[in-house]
């Protein structure tokens, strides 16, 4: 494919419509396999700026998306951005935080000395991940169905009523999936500070990530990741009239027959995983519609790009670091924990939520105790506090379990399993 030279998406500047062309999703979901040949014919006809014809839908669900943890800062701040199931909030000297039931917020110390020492802040709240935005504690109440907005001592105020996913923040905006079918659904966005939701994307995706100006996301129809500015998606989305209907828009396509999840943005750069083949790590150019299989083949889960690094928990279950080209590798975790269930990025800060082993002195038996760990981007325990009750901090170890004194390196993978797609 030939390299658009007329883009310019550094900065989450937006790019110019004339480098844009129509992507024709079609209304009709139930279509044949000859018009799923006749958009393969197009695409690779066309290139990267090509015609796109309607495509058989694949349906995949919903649930991969409600479950990522995004957590990176949408303008390069490693704020937290996007949240799933995030468990905590770091905040100086503090983390805010639910527990393993998920029905009440804590507060409780960071610095030494000061770790055990927890807070309740607030009840009868159902948290669905938290995100921090502009000194504001922001999360979604699984019970209520609604986005909630908290400041440091547990008030909260109902900013916007209804089910929604995927959120992430950008300039003055919480963006997020207003989930329709199985197949996905739009992305639409409220103000910080609440208000009437408008429609920024009218088509089905399971997940997205806006950048500056600008819009990647998945399109399940077509099995495609795709590039827009929000202007193009904002007025398609606006001239449609058809509710719950898909339409046409014009977009660049960054990466075909991928089943791209946790997507993350960086420059002219789009990582995200590929559900289809094992989630292999992936990295697409969005100048020149390449796609890389990063380190010859890395997998992992709940990647997250926040920085100079890329994080993930591998086949091991263990939580990873890698330079965005790349290379050097780190285990940050060792064999500590023995499930993740997601983590967030903030600043320096790392937020996880894992199940640890921890002998019982009364039965003798190994119990899987659900734990919250803090560390820095190197792996370094800030503090890991009990998940389950609050009150039980004698049975849970005051620091991380040491793997070994530095994060280990793990080799590159031999060059011959390699594969770049176009």
């Amino acid at each position: 494919m030939e390299e658009n030279k007329d883009l310019n998406i550094e900065a989450g500047e937006a790019v110019d419509k004339a480098s844009f062309a129509d992507v024709n999703y079609g209304k009709d979901k139930n279509v044949s396999e000859e018009k799923s040949a006749e958009k393969k014919e197009k695409k690779q006809g066309k290139g990267v700026f090509g015609w796109i014809a309607v495509a058989v839908l694949v349906i995949v669900l919903l649930a991969a998306a409600f479950m990522l943890i995004k957590t990176k800062g949408g303008s390069d701040e490693g704020l937290a951005n996007r949240f799933g199931v995030v468990i905590g909030i770091p905040d100086g000297d503090y983390l805010y935080h639910t527990d393993y039931y998920g029905d009440k917020i804590y507060k409780t110390g960071l610095t030494e000395g000061n770790t055990s020492n927890s807070e309740l802040i607030a009840e009868d709240v159902a948290p669905f991940g938290f995100t921090e935005y502009e000194g504001k504690i922001y999360f979604f109440d699984r019970i209520k169905n609604g986005i909630y907005k908290m400041n440091k001592t547990g008030e909260v105020e109902l900013i916007y009523d209804g089910v929604t996913y995927y959120h992430q923040f950008c300039g003055k905006y919480i963006y997020y999936l207003d989930p329709v079918a199985s197949y996905g659904g739009f992305v639409k966005r409220i103000p910080v500070t609440g208000g009437e939701a408008e429609t920024v994307l009218n088509v089905y995706t399971t997940c997205f990530a806006v950048s500056g100006k600008n819009i990647v996301y998945y399109d399940s129809a077509i099995n495609d990741v795709l590039f827009t500015t929000l202007d193009n998606a904002l007025e398609n989305a606006k001239a449609s009239e058809e509710a719950l209907t898909s339409a046409d828009i014009k977009a660049i396509v960054v990466a075909e027959d991928r089943f791209a999840q946790n997507l993350n943005v960086v420059g002219d750069s789009v990582f995200f995983t590929d559900g289809s083949k094992e989630n292999v790590i992936c990295r697409a150019s969005i100048k020149t519609g390449e796609v890389e299989e990063v380190n010859f083949g890395t997998t992992g889960t709940f990647l997250n790009v926040c920085g100079d690094y890329m994080f993930y928990v591998g086949a091991d279950n263990a939580l990873y670091r890698m330079n965005l080209d790349g290379k050097d590798i780190r285990n940050l975790t060792g064999n500590a924990f023995k499930e993740f269930a997601g983590f967030g990025l903030f600043k320096d800060t790392i937020v996880a939520y894992a199940l640890m082993p921890q002998l019982n002195s009364e039965t003798m038996q190994t119990e899987q105790l659900p734990v919250i760990v803090v560390m820095d981007f190197e792996g370094k325990p800030k503090n890991v506090m009990p998940a389950a009750d609050t009150t039980l901090s004698n049975m849970y170890p005051t620091e991380m379990p040491e793997v070994t004194e530095e994060a280990e390196v793990t080799e590159e993978v031999p060059a011959e399993t390699s594969e770049i797609a176009g």
